[in-house]
């Protein structure tokens, strides 16, 4: 045995050791080894000793790397004798067994282990032995940690996984203060206007929220603000605002209705003139007068500009005069943008002395687009519009009244007006 703390190191440093193949045992022995044991290509303690026939011993792995893989002639390292290394090399199964015999010291040793066994034994204590560094299975900046204080690191380690006992969210001990003061929604914060404390932060815009917080300092708006009254203040405040506000919210209130009914009274317009369209759109005629207004579905046709409506009555009061609507789709041209005219000429009719003379008529024309958009409306005084006594174009041309440039050709052409390949237009002509 050694004394005084002696220990006894077999051949070479670890350093020397090819880094590819495992040689002899290279461990501290507690009594020096017999030379016998000694590999004479490692130096070190022979690991799974083979014999050749000349009688030396080496690891398995050393005379493997002597023969080589090309041949099966091999010679001694010892006394340069060749031998047949296929067929005459045996393992030695007496020395294996003395080798693991041999007493050693853990390879934590110098680092307080006490513990001495056979060599046997070296690699199965190694993977219990305190001494021995491990890792940090956290992945922390300690990196490695004798394992005899593995469980108090990992106790502690600030990568270790820790769970917000707010949200349940799984993070790591050094960011669970971050998490909870910036980014849990479950943590309970306070109101910065009102002061209440405990409300999760997820909870905040709800206690704040203009129309159903229940925070007293939030700032609100009036609740007569579609009414016109532009305040906002607290909602602490707001029930005194309204109490010394009464005539004016009433007054607000009284022109909303009005303005409501006037809304309603247009689009119930709308709607009949619509009806009006889809009942003129199932006639042959193309146009149906109704209620002193004149439906027209303009069917174009390729290379026709010119298109004239049917006679209809002035209204249903004045049924014996008779007007005409001509639209053109290109009346001004040469101009940018190029324009539709719009006008109406005054049929001739013999019963209609009482208003022969020419009159001044006001029109109401409503072109309907295609989609959810407002109808485009356009009013256009004619004044003295004579009768209409000849087919000629010059006579027509004479008795025109109304707009030469009544829109832009491409937009009255454009798909917004088109449904397929007719317009759609609504005239209400009025005396005036």
């Amino acid at each position: 045995m050694a004394t005084g703390g002696e220990s006894f190191r077999s051949g070479r440093s670890r350093r020397e050791r090819s880094d590819d193949v495992e040689l002899g045992y290279d461990v501290t022995f507690v009594q020096e080894v017999d030379k016998k044991y000694s590999c004479a290509v490692c130096l070190l303690v022979i690991r799974n000793a083979m014999q050749t026939p000349c009688g030396h011993r080496f690891c398995q792995n050393c005379i493997e790397r002597v023969a080589g893989r090309l041949s099966s002639s091999c010679r001694c390292p010892v006394d340069n004798t060749t031998f047949n290394y296929l067929e005459e090399i045996f393992p030695d199964i007496a020395t294996r067994r003395e080798i693991l015999s041999l007493e050693v010291y853990c390879n934590q040793h110098e680092n307080g282990c006490s513990w001495t066994g056979e060599l046997r034994n070296y690699e199965d204590h190694g993977r219990s032995c305190n001494y021995v560094e491990v890792e940090c299975e956290y992945g922390c900046e300690v990196r490695t940690i004798r394992r005899m204080n593995l469980e108090e690191h990992l106790n502690n380690c600030p990568s270790r996984p820790v769970r917000c006992v707010h949200c349940n969210c799984l993070t790591t001990s050094v960011d669970i203060m971050k998490h909870e003061l910036l980014m849990c929604n479950k943590f309970p914060v306070a109101c910065s206007l009102c002061g209440k404390t405990g409300i999760n932060r997820e909870d905040i815009p709800s206690h704040l929220h203009q129309n159903t917080g229940d925070c007293p300092r939030r700032i609100i708006s009036c609740p007569y603000q579609r009414n016109g009254c532009t305040f906002k203040d607290r909602h602490e405040n707001m029930g005194e605002h309204e109490k010394e506000n009464v005539h004016k919210h009433l007054h607000g209130l009284a022109e909303t209705v009005k303005y409501l009914e006037d809304k309603v009274c247009t689009l119930t317009k709308r709607i009949n003139t619509f009806e009006m369209f889809m009942q003129a759109g199932n006639q042959p005629s193309r146009m149906s007068y109704y209620d002193g207004r004149l439906f027209w579905k303009v069917d174009l046709i390729p290379n026709v500009e010119e298109y004239i409506s049917k006679p209809f009555p002035v209204s249903d009061a004045v049924t014996n005069c008779k007007l005409r609507v001509i639209l053109d789709l290109h009346g001004v041209i040469g101009t940018c943008p190029e324009y539709a005219s719009l006008y109406i000429i005054r049929e001739e009719n013999r019963s209609d002395d009482e208003i022969s003379p020419p009159f001044n008529v006001m029109c109401e024309v409503s072109l309907i687009p295609n989609d959810e958009t407002s109808v485009k409306n356009i009013f256009m005084l004619c004044e003295q519009v004579p009768v209409c006594r000849s087919e000629t174009v010059s006579e027509r041309m004479n008795c025109r009244r109304g707009l030469s440039r009544f829109m832009p050709s491409n937009d009255l052409l454009s798909t917004k007006y088109l449904f397929g390949e007719h317009l759609c237009l609504s005239v209400c002509v009025y005396l005036v």
